[in-house]
Order: C-alpha cells, then sequence, then structure tokens
C-alpha cells in the first residue's frame, strides 16, 4: 500500500471497494446495528427542538431558501434545497451532544450520513429503506475507517467528525445516486476541496460546535451532486502532495479504508450514547451515578481530582466556570466536573441538564471543587477509562476507577434504555408510539420508502411534543 502513495491507486481501490458493496447482503447483527442506529438517531434529532441555536439556524436557511425546494427540515417541515436540509438535521442531530460515536475514532457517524441520505433521497424519490439503508452502511462503515486512518487528528487540533465526515456524506449520497467508480472519486475528491473543522469552537464554548456535522453533510452531499453532473475533483484526495494526509499532517494508514471492507463492520461497534454530553465525560458520569446509587450526595464531598487521559483532559478538563462561558449549555457539555457533579446530585443525566439554566443553577457548587488531571498510567490517547479521588467531610478518601464505558459494544444500552432515550428526547410520548416507529426502521412492512418513514416521525415529533 505504502508504494501506491502519491500515484492515485489508493483512492481509485477505495472508490471501486465502495462502488462494490451496493446491494451486497450484510449480516444480521451488522444490519440491526445499523437500523437501531438510525432509531437513536432520529430520537436524538427530534430532541434538538428546543437547542439553541437550532430554530436560529432554520429560520436562516428557509430564507436562504426561498422557501422552495425539495427536502425537508425535519423539525419544522419546512422545505429547502437538499444541501440545507442535510445541514439543518445534521446540527440538530448533534445538538444535544446525544448522537451516536464510534469510539475508536472518535467520530460522531449518523449525525452526518443520515442527513445527507435523507436529503438526497427526498430529492430523487421512490427511494426504498432497503436501498437507503445500503447507503447508509456505505458511508458509516467508511467514516469509520477513515477515523480510525486518521486517528491523531484530535490531538492536532481538527475535529474528526467536521474534516472527516464530507468523505462519508459523499460516499453516502453518492451511493443513491449510482455514481460509477470514476464518479465517485471525483465525489470524494470534491468533498477534499471542502473539508475544514478545528477544536477552536470547543475550546471557545460556541454553538458552531453543533454545526460542524451539518457543514459536511452539505459539503459530501454537493460534492455527489457535482460528480453526477461530470464536474471532476481531486483524484489524489488522500495521498497527494496535497492531499488529506500530507496537508493536514495526518499520519494515516491508509491501509484501514480498504482492508477486509465488507467483511469486517466497524459500524456494528457503534456507541449509543447514555449521557447527552461530551463521551469523554461519560465515564466520569457512570461513577457518579453509581455512587448516587449508594447513597453519595455533593454535600458528602469536600473536594476532588478526576482523573483522565492526556486527549480526555485536552477536551473536557476545564475549570467549571459557566457565568464566563460564551454559552453555559455547551459550557457543560464539555466540563467533566460538571457531568460528575450533575450527576452525583441527580443519579442520572438527561437533555434538561445541559440547559443554561441547569448549568447556572447553582446547584452543583461541588463542580468548582473538583479538578481534572492527566493519569500518567492511561493510555494517553485511551476514551475509557476514568479515575475519581473524592475527599470526603468524614475525612476519608474515596477512590473508584472504571475502565469500561457505557454504551459502548462491551457495555451496550438496552432496547428498554433506548426507548427511553428516544422517549426523554421527544418528551410527553407514549411507549406504544416510540415502539412503533422503531418498528418501521428495523422491521419495515414490505414497500416502505423512505419518505413513508420521514412522514411518520414528522406525525411522531407534531403530534406528541
Amino acid at each position: 500500500m505504502e508504494n501506491d502513495l502519491g500515484n492515485g491507486i489508493v483512492e481509485a481501490r477505495l472508490a471501486a471497494a465502495l462502488v462494490g458493496l451496493r446491494g451486497r447482503l450484510r449480516p444480521a447483527e451488522v444490519e440491526t446495528a445499523l437500523r437501531t442506529a438510525a432509531f437513536d438517531t432520529f430520537g436524538v434529532l427530534a430532541g434538538a427542538h428546543g437547542a439553541p441555536g437550532i430554530s436560529a439556524l432554520n429560520d436562516s436557511l428557509a430564507a436562504l431558501s426561498g422557501g422552495a425546494g425539495r427536502s425537508q427540515i425535519l423539525l419544522t417541515g419546512i422545505r429547502v434545497d437538499p444541501g440545507s436540509a442535510a445541514m439543518a438535521n445534521g446540527a440538530a442531530i448533534h445538538a444535544l451532544d446525544f448522537d451516536d460515536q464510534y469510539d475508536p475514532a472518535r467520530v460522531h457517524v449518523f449525525s452526518v450520513v443520515l442527513p445527507a441520505a435523507l436529503a438526497t433521497a427526498e430529492t430523487l424519490g421512490g427511494v426504498s429503506l432497503d436501498r437507503f439503508f445500503d447507503a447508509l452502511a456505505i458511508g458509516a462503515e467508511l467514516f469509520c475507517r477513515l477515523g480510525l486512518a486518521c486517528r491523531d487528528c484530535l490531538d492536532t487540533g481538527w475535529h474528526p467528525t467536521t474534516l472527516l465526515g464530507a468523505f462519508a456524506a459523499a460516499a453516502t449520497s453518492g451511493t443513491l445516486l449510482g455514481l460509477d467508480e470514476r464518479q465517485m472519486v471525483s465525489a470524494l475528491g470534491l468533498a477534499y476541496s471542502q473539508i475544514s473543522g478545528t477544536v477552536q469552537v470547543i475550546e471557545d464554548g460556541v454553538l458552531a460546535k453543533r454545526l460542524g456535522p451539518g457543514f459536511a453533510a452539505r459539503s459530501g452531499l454537493v460534492a455527489a451532486h457535482l460528480a453526477a453532473a461530470t464536474i471532476t475533483g481531486a483524484q489524489r484526495f488522500l495521498s497527494g502532495k496535497a492531499g488529506l494526509f500530507a496537508q493536514y499532517r495526518i499520519e494515516g494508514d491508509p491501509a484501514l479504508l480498504t482492508e477486509r471492507l465488507g467483511e469486517d463492520w466497524h459500524l456494528a461497534r457503534l456507541s449509543l450514547k447514555p449521557f447527552p454530553c461530551c463521551r469523554c465525560s461519560h465515564s466520569l458520569a457512570a461513577i457518579a451515578i453509581d455512587l448516587h446509587s449508594e447513597g453519595l450526595r455533593p454535600d458528602d464531598v469536600v473536594s476532588g481530582a478526576l482523573g483522565l487521559s492526556r486527549t480526555n483532559h485536552a477536551v473536557v478538563g476545564r475549570p467549571f466556570a459557566p457565568e464566563s462561558a460564551e454559552n453555559p449549555g455547551v459550557h457543560g457539555q464539555f466540563c467533566a466536573a460538571y457531568a460528575f457533579a450533575r450527576a452525583l446530585s441527580r443519579g442520572n443525566l438527561g437533555p434538561m441538564d445541559f440547559t443554561a439554566a441547569a448549568v447556572l443553577s447553582g446547584s452543583v457548587a461541588l463542580a468548582r471543587g473538583l479538578k481534572c488531571t492527566v493519569e500518567t498510567d492511561f493510555e494517553p490517547r485511551a476514551l475509557a477509562p476514568a479515575r475519581v479521588r473524592l475527599l470526603m467531610r468524614s475525612g476519608e478518601t474515596l477512590t473508584r476507577l472504571v475502565e469500561r464505558m457505557p454504551g459502548a459494544p462491551d457495555l451496550p444500552l438496552s432496547l428498554a434504555q433506548l426507548r427511553a432515550k428516544f422517549s426523554a428526547c421527544l418528551g410527553s410520548v407514549t411507549d406504544s408510539h416510540v415502539e412503533a416507529f422503531r418498528l418501521c426502521l428495523t422491521e419495515p412492512e414490505a414497500g416502505t420508502g423512505t419518505a413513508e418513514t420521514v412522514l411518520a416521525f414528522r406525525r411522531l415529533v407534531t403530534g406528541y411534543r
């Protein structure tokens, strides 16, 4: 593979492999994971109806589209151009930071590929669910593998979901559009011309963080449509002198992109989040919830140290200071001290725990007495491990260590937990309505298309919020 770098063979091989996956039967466990992730994603999208910035984004995109288009902003039902729909729906999915993650690569997959697929399918019309999920599977699998091939993105300041997502969206939309191998290379090359996304939005605590997947979804969709119209893109977008690996100083392994593609499905190992905040804080939140169940409360604690890996600490290790934050809710989503203190107080974490009002409420005074530390015995990029050391008012010291993260493949959410998560996002909705929507994705009636699924979701959102 190394000898192929720079001559376009890597890119041609990748495009051929992606086109070759179309219509292939996937193992049952892969199909279940794929459709379950879609169900989870529709739920977190529904939960974004009151999230800061989402209404303003939807209004702005609708105005730019002139109030006309073939694709829907799913929270409002307003039709706009496909790129705007992909952007709006991608941002909504990511707004609560409750969407899936492929943990080994730290990429949020369905917040990019699902909106790209939906907008493209609505543009085409008559797209069956089987064809829709075929495109989702191909785009999602590429995203997981590209994230693995570029594992140092986050450490070098890039936000991997935003940076790499456009490629996945291009593959997703390109599959629905029926691009051939040469067109697929161009679609991915055109996506490369548009990629962007740094962690500065996390550092600054701004609403642009939740727009990243939307930007990626829109860019990839546009790239695929341009390629279908015979516009050519960079052919050596990965391996060229100014390709992804060289230009972005990424120590990548392109062999991971096609190794056992179609046999080993990384998308089957997605994590579905139990808490609506940065994944880096989830192990700490789980420790806090366990301690709460044992009777511990914030008033029992004087101070504490929250131990994380180097990478996790860089993302969520900031001191709790919401009063000086640009957006207190975003600050809470990316502050491990807040997540731990709030979870210890309530015994759970849900969407309402990360509103500006909740973060500023003063009910989590303990968060100011918690300091995040880098644990030198943790692998520097490790996601799951976390260690807590608490100084108790009794004078005792309490220490807890976890090495598994809830929601991961080795500690997955149950079906009941996924249904409860969906209901929590949507608001007032019966279990039977949630289950009916899940079944329309996982066990659809013969002939069910994407349009019927979108209609069912819109009825769920408008009828039971």
